[in-house]
């Protein structure tokens, strides 16, 4: 059923109505006023949407942004293929309340160039549940766990063969402000049922302060390079991130989300025994 009201004060008249789950107010300066209040009357939810022409203001937002991007009936696309249900009621929400959507718009862009299935359906759902943080290039902000070393730079957890600043290395990965590491991305488990398994562990900001020995880094990380979401539901497998800085608590979050929190699957336990692991 489709909630409205429409208020008469004075002559002003003014519509409240709910329309794909976010309130919209509209008062009789619209064009279409008339025909959102009989729409509303019949209950026909499609209709007040089309006499709004959300669709079209939104389309211009988005285009403005990548003409790769449109959207009809409330529905998002890129490329001409549908964004997940989720990421859509995001997006949409941003648009309705006249949020910045440059960062999630840029945050589909790049998840389209992931060649896995399932990150690029899981990882938006994790991100969520989560509330991280998207950058305004559509980078997730992420944190990790670390060790200082004799020479003072900071460096992973557990051994193994990596890239530095584009030089292959092996040992304990540097991971000082401004690194770029990288592990050969056909070489990361793509298993989400794998919690331990190789690759670059990134995730929230308890699991990496809990895990790190002392320091607690912020990273940034393209969500074309996220190979995995495991199912401890803490942390992600990537194949490449950039250090962004130290820090000691968790970032504000910017982004305007859909206000639902999905919960996290209460059989995935949190485990911490690997940050970055080889056979």
């Amino acid at each position: 059923m489709l909630r409205y009201n429409y208020t008469n004060d004075g002559g002003a008249r003014q519509i409240s109505v709910i329309l794909n789950g976010r309130p919209v107010i509209v008062d009789d300066s619209h064009a279409n006023f008339s025909a959102v209040l009989n729409a509303c009357r019949a209950g026909d939810e499609a209709a007040a949407y089309k006499f709004l022409d959300f669709d079209a203001a939104y389309r211009e937002a988005l285009s403005a942004i990548d003409a790769r991007f449109s959207i009809v009936e409330g529905k998002v696309t890129f490329d001409g293929e549908a964004i997940s249900d989720n990421l859509n009621s995001a997006i949409v929400s941003v648009l309705t309340e006249k949020g910045d959507v440059k960062p999630l718009a840029n945050f589909v862009r790049l998840l389209d160039g992931n060649p896995s299935f399932r990150s690029r359906t899981q990882l938006w759902a994790w991100i969520k549940n989560h509330g991280l943080n998207i950058n305004d290039d559509g980078y997730l902000i992420a944190y990790k766990g670390v060790k200082p070393n004799e020479s003072g730079d900071y460096v992973s957890i557990h051994s193994g063969d990596g890239i530095v600043n584009g030089k292959a290395t092996s040992g304990y990965l540097r991971n000082n402000v401004g690194d770029v590491v990288e592990v050969p991305r056909h070489k990361v488990d793509d298993d989400p049922n794998s919690t331990c398994s190789f690759g670059l562990h990134a995730g929230t900001y308890d699991y990496a302060n809990n895990f790190g020995q002392g320091i607690t880094l912020t990273v940034k990380i393209n969500p074309a390079d996220v190979v995995s979401v495991p199912r401890d539901g803490h942390k992600i497998r990537a194949c490449r991130y950039e250090v962004l800085a130290t820090t000691e608590s968790a970032w504000t979050a910017t982004v305007v989300w859909d206000g639902v929190s999905d919960s996290v699957d209460s059989d995935w336990s949190d485990d911490q025994e690997d940050d970055y692991w080889s056979n």
